[in-house]
């Protein structure tokens, strides 16, 4: 079983699985990410805690997760609990009100990934949002994308732009793929494409979505008709696929043949 260190870490012995791989995979993203044991103990806090709900990462660990909960939302909390539990694997999405640590309330999203019985991990993983504030900011991984985009396409003025920025990969894939798209393929496998199924239902984009993709989602949603314009729904590139390199000569190369 996962145990928590002095300062917020997480253990585990005698296991493939290493705290340098675990914290590289989790420390540097957006949502605040916790487990915990099957009693709700929690044996990890993410650095995003301090930030979305203004508590340290170590005062977390080893206390009930509910401990941090509105009291009225417990009830409903310590029985979605007992059914991520019983059962393996994604759980849906929850909505919890946590209190802030100055006082004031949050409303967090929650899905749960019970690996309990993964003698890897032995863990529930909960990824936690922060929906206290309304409108799109800080969402990714939407399983709805077109619902997204016509939301966004409602709130431009007349003759405004929605800029969507995504990873650069190549317009069509080529096995194997690139170093860049071998990672960002198991970014989507680790955590994007799980959490965008989790709801349903779901367009299943993951990490990589390409040029095709985005301008079908962009059609969906109404743009070229509303906009009027052919090549309204095309992306545009900022860099080409080669200027993402750690070999200097060959990035400068690629930026001078724009």
């Amino acid at each position: 079983m996962a145990r928590g260190g002095s300062e917020g870490t997480v253990e585990f012995p005698a296991r493939d699985l290493s705290e340098t791989r675990f914290r590289a995979l989790v420390e540097h993203a957006s949502d605040l990410i916790l487990c915990t044991d099957g009693h709700a103990v929690m044996t990890y806090v993410s650095p995003d805690s301090e930030r979305i709900l203004g508590y340290p990462p170590e005062s977390g660990i080893g206390r009930v997760g509910f401990d941090f909960l509105h009291p009225d939302d417990r009830p409903a909390a310590v029985a979605a609990f007992a059914k991520i539990v019983a059962n393996p694997g994604l759980a849906e999405p929850i909505e919890l009100r946590a209190v802030h640590a100055d006082g004031s309330l949050r409303d967090l999203e929650m899905i749960a990934n019970n690996l309990l019985d993964d003698p890897t991990v032995g863990v529930v993983v909960f990824h936690v949002r922060d929906i206290t504030e309304p409108g799109w900011t800080g969402r990714y991984d939407l399983p709805r994308p077109v619902e997204a985009l016509r939301a966004m396409r409602g709130l431009c003025a007349d003759g405004g732009t929605v800029l969507i920025v995504d990873e650069r990969v190549e317009d069509q894939f080529t096995a194997p793929g690139g170093e860049l798209e071998r990672l960002f393929y198991g970014f989507s496998t680790l955590c994007c494409l799980p959490t965008g199924m989790a709801e349903q239902p779901s367009a299943a984009t993951g990490t990589v979505m390409r040029p095709a993709t985005l301008r079908s989602y962009a059609l969906a949603a109404d743009f070229r008709r509303r906009r009027g314009s052919a090549d309204r729904a095309r992306p545009v590139p900022l860099l080409p696929p080669q200027a993402l390199t750690s070999d200097p000569r060959r990035r400068a190369d690629a930026l001078q043949s724009r």
